[in-house]
């Protein structure tokens, strides 16, 4: 499952304001060299045409030529970055100096030239900024006034043409100048409406790209349902209408049930599929207004305004609807998928409540949730949150017992119904506790795993079980091999054949020592699971497998089919009441499957004589319990081997085996 959002570096954003800052500049260059280039024209024409209607060379015509060509040079310089500025100024400058030169030997103000005068500052308007529009008016102005002070001293040349024509020829230059300046000023009114088209065009999109990264910014992208970013920002806006006491608030935390193992089996698209369906079912079950947020994999969390109209039973049937919609089979596609879902939820009951432990308090519900079995609907209590922190605290304790090395092992023995003898021995895990020495705690390995360190904690126990194993044959005393526990973590690890095999040889021992037993509540999916991968390789090596607590799990005879096993250890549950003619049945059955499969049986929790004489009837291979012998250290152990001879069970069992031979 992927999500994720269009993210832009530093670096990326610095690239793209040059490319724009470049694209500008070049911009304006292109424009200054057009206008230089139009001037050049323009002043061309404009000999053109006066020498046509005056002919004859003047001084006048000759700077005319001069500032032609000299706007033409600056159209070349423009190509020039940053030199734009230089070149509109370069422009005025020429127009303003070549006028009042050409003025000067031609009549003073009343030459044809002062239409040119009187264009600069309008190209100054059109094509610069307002300083360089500023300087050209102050600079025809000042021309201007200087003419007049020139003419006054008799410095101005007169004209060599009679006034009509002069007038004549000013007045279609003043026409000419007027139409060169109503084309700059529809040139430029046409640039500028493209430029506003065109920025309009850049905000719409800038708009719509800004609406499309707010969108990924806060949704998720598989489902289209909110993330975390924008749950939390309506969680606190729900939260501050709960507080001036517009209604309550209700979070519902859902986790959908074996998705996983949908995911894994069938592959990511499929899971993929499955979360977009799920998404649509909790999106079409809620009312609208409500709002679905995606957390993380397969967790949902939903926020529910509260009307009066709403009771707690409407709120727990409305989950369970939900959680039977989702238990429904769904084609993702062509392949039948069946998930399911719990739920966990709580009320925003007292104002001000934090919206860490609102949600904090919807997950404990969902954990206790999941913890019965899954596919419920849990509302949160305070005895829930108690819990929940005796679930912490305990998670700690194991990680500091890891620290301290308080991890140790005990060994409890089996014994064969056959023969009397010791066939073998547990390894069962205990915790060194300062105050009240060896114990097991209540859910250790739940908690264990939920902490993440049950696969440490089978590591440690299997190292010294193999350590207590040749202690125990170096005092004589003769074990023909320890059983291992080992989670369903460790088993799915690829390396964890290989690791016990070398660690038994590390102890100088062999594959036939050592006896690993599997829960049977482990759920195998299929031959390429990586569970059943470790069970062939184990058995490949000469280590045998055996089921532990068989007859607890749901999938009991499945796994059955698709493993090959050395052995059965039948769970308590289903050890015989000897006064109930249907538990004593059920026992039998059991054995019987056994016997049919060709795999030898051991009754586990035999803590009564009866119990033992009853087991020991139906034809049970052998027999692990507190009437056989408890958990011990190997100290204790050895001296339990020693007096076993001389035990109530091994007197008990020369007994039964004597009676049955007779």
């Amino acid at each position: 499952m992927n999500s994720g959002g269009v993210v832009l570096s530093p670096d990326t954003a610095y690239l793209n304001e040059n490319e724009i800052r470049d694209a500008e500049v070049k911009r304006r260059q292109t424009l200054m060299a057009q206008v230089a280039f139009t001037f050049s024209g323009i002043t061309f024409v404009y000999l053109v045409v006066i020498t046509a209607l005056l002919p004859g060379v003047t001084p006048a015509k000759v700077v005319t030529l001069l500032a032609s060509l000299s706007y033409g040079a600056i159209g070349w310089f423009c190509q020039y970055r940053h030199h734009y500025i230089k070149c509109g100024l370069g422009i005025v400058f020429v127009t303003l100096s070549c006028a009042f030169a050409a003025s000067l030997t031609n009549g003073g103000l009343e030459g044809y030239v002062t239409p040119v005068f009187i264009a600069t500052p309008i190209a100054a308007a059109l094509f610069l900024n307002r300083l360089a529009t500023a300087i050209a008016t102050a600079s025809v102005i000042g021309c201007f006034v200087l003419q007049i002070v020139l003419e006054n001293n008799g410095f101005v040349s007169p004209t060599i043409y009679s006034p009509e024509v002069v007038r004549y020829a000013a007045l279609y230059m003043l026409t000419f100048a007027t139409i060169a300046c109503a084309a700059g000023l529809s040139y430029f009114a046409q640039d500028s409406n493209k430029r506003f088209r065109s920025l309009i065009t850049a905000h719409r999109r800038l708009y719509e790209m800004t609406q499309t990264l707010d969108h990924s910014a806060h949704h998720d992208p598989l489902t289209g349902l909110a993330n975390r970013k924008k749950l939390q920002k309506e969680l606190d806006e729900r939260l501050a209408d709960v507080r001036v006491g517009a209604g309550n608030l209700c979070v519902f935390h859902i986790d959908l049930d074996k998705f996983k193992e949908v995911n894994d089996t069938q592959g990511h698209l499929v899971g993929d599929g499955v979360l977009q369906t799920a998404a649509k079912i909790m999106t079409d079950h809620f009312r609208k207004g409500e709002m679905i947020a995606r957390i993380g994999g397969d967790e949902f969390i939903v926020l529910k305004t509260l009307s009066p109209e709403d009771n707690a039973a409407d709120i727990q049937e409305s989950c369970e609807k939900l959680i039977k919609k989702l238990r429904a089979p769904m084609r993702v596609m062509g392949i039948e998928c069946q998930i399911g879902a719990s739920m966990g939820y709580v009320y925003s009951a007292a104002p001000g409540t934090p919206e860490n432990l609102l949600i904090g308090n919807a997950d404990i519900a969902l954990y206790e949730a999941k913890r019965s079995g899954g596919g419920v609907a849990y509302r949160f209590t305070s005895v829930m949150r108690q819990g929940f922190e005796d679930k912490i605290e305990m998670i700690a304790e194991i990680e500091k017992a890891l620290a301290e090395d308080r991890i140790e092992c005990v060994l409890q023995p089996q014994v064969s119904f056959a023969t009397g003898e010791i066939v073998g021995a547990e390894a069962l895990c205990r915790v060194n506790d300062p105050e009240f020495g060896l114990c097991l705690p209540e859910a250790f390995f739940s908690y264990a795993e939920d902490a993440g360190v049950i696969d440490r904690v089978d590591w440690l126990v299997m190292k010294k079980a193999l350590r207590t194993l040749t202690e125990v044959r170096a005092q004589g005393i003769k074990l023909p091999c320890v059983s291992l526990n080992v989670s369903a973590k460790s088993l799915r690890s690829a390396r964890y054949a290989s690791h016990l095999n070398a660690s038994i040889k590390a102890f100088g021992l062999t594959a036939s020592d050592v006896v690993v037993e599997v829960l049977e509540t482990l759920l195998i999916q299929s031959d390429t699971d990586q569970a059943a991968i470790t069970i062939r390789s184990l058995r490949a090596l000469g280590i045998r497998v055996v089921i532990d607590d068989f007859g607890t799990g749901q999938t009991s005879l499945g796994n059955l089919a698709k493993l090959e096993i050395d052995g059965l250890k039948i769970d308590r549950s289903l050890v015989p009441d000897v006064s109930c003619a249907r538990s004593v049945r059920l026992a039998k059955a059991v054995l019987t499957l056994s016997a049919s499969l060709d795999v030898p049986a051991v009754f586990e929790g035999i803590e009564t004589v009866e119990q033992y004489r009853l087991i020991q009837e139906m034809g049970c291979e052998g027999v692990q319990g507190f009437f056989v012998g408890k958990p011990m250290n190997s100290a204790a152990f050895i001296d339990w081997c020693h007096s076993y001879g001389k035990s109530e069970v091994h007197r008990l069992n020369e007994e039964l085996v004597t009676a049955l031979g007779s």
